[in-house]
């Protein structure tokens, strides 16, 4: 006898089907998970630092007025913490400028107890990452990195915006919560 081979309900067959598509858009999409990782100096005095000075970020591709945006965005959602005074490091002119301050030089001038600096690298999807200086010494005192995977060039300009903003939003939550 042969046998008969018990085809599965349209709906079963729906389901699996709508499984198969979920797992290979969630394959498909693991390149944009975004991740981060965070440092804090176990040394670092906390109580002493009242005042911040936020550098200007070095981009991947130079532009300053990105460059301006992108330190401006992070100086705001930093000053909306409230954990310390924020204090925007403007960038020199470098042809005024040969030779650029050291960080003491920075502190001392913009009267502030530690410096931020900060990159984004948004060549393959983005990545930004942030770091506390101690002017005096020259020790991180916190650094976070936030990326999103290479697989961000598939999101919409304004999604990438929304993303960036994010991004920059996490970082400046997670120094608050480490400083308070």
């Amino acid at each position: 006898m042969a046998e008969m081979k018990k085809e599965a309900h349209p709906a079963v067959r729906m389901r699996a089907f709508i499984g198969v598509v979920g797992a290979v858009s969630l394959g498909f999409l693991s390149g944009c998970v975004s991740s981060a990782n965070y440092y804090t100096n176990p040394e670092a005095q906390w109580a002493t630092i009242q005042r911040v000075g936020v550098s200007p970020f070095v981009l991947a591709f130079d532009n300053p007025v990105r460059r301006q945006v992108v330190t401006q965005l992070f100086t705001e959602e930093l000053r909306k913490t409230r954990v310390v005074e924020v204090v925007e490091i403007p960038a020199d002119n470098p042809e005024m400028t040969p030779v650029p301050p050291t960080m003491q030089q920075l502190a001392a001038k913009y009267q502030v107890d530690a410096v931020f600096t900060g990159a984004v690298d948004d060549s393959q999807g983005a990545v930004v990452h942030v770091q506390l200086h101690d002017p005096a010494t020259q020790d991180i005192l916190w650094s976070g990195t936030y990326s999103l995977g290479v697989g961000a060039e598939f999101f919409s300009v304004r999604t990438q915006q929304q993303q960036f903003q994010r991004s920059i939003r996490k970082l400046a939550r997670q120094f608050a919560a480490r400083k308070r």
